[in-house]
């Protein structure tokens, strides 16, 4: 787990991870800028979860996630507490996400 209120989340990934990153990011602050952030901490052909979103348009590097075969997708507000309570789950068991 990190703190973002008292470290770099980005900085704090590669650090984990010996500058490799993670495969699978979880995003649910929704947050203007967390979409570029995950990209960060993510590596190739990581995948990115929205299950949450700005309520105003953002500014998205389209050419490093395509670059980086990174795959971004979201989870209805419906199915998303569900959805992410089991993923995390599976992470916390030592299981591989799911798709």
């Amino acid at each position: 787990m990190v703190n973002v209120n008292r470290e770099d989340a980005i900085a704090a990934v590669q650090r984990l991870t010996g500058g490799r990153g993670v495969q699978y990011v979880l995003e649910c602050s929704g947050a203007p800028n967390a979409l570029n952030e995950a990209a960060r901490m993510v590596n190739r052909g990581g995948r990115i979860c929205l299950a949450a979103f700005p309520h105003e348009p953002v500014s998205v590097d389209l050419a490093y996630i395509v670059r980086n075969n990174i795959y971004v997708f979201g989870i209805s507000a419906a199915k998303a507490r569900v959805q992410c309570i089991e993923r995390l789950r599976l992470w916390g068991s030592g299981g591989s996400m799911p798709s």
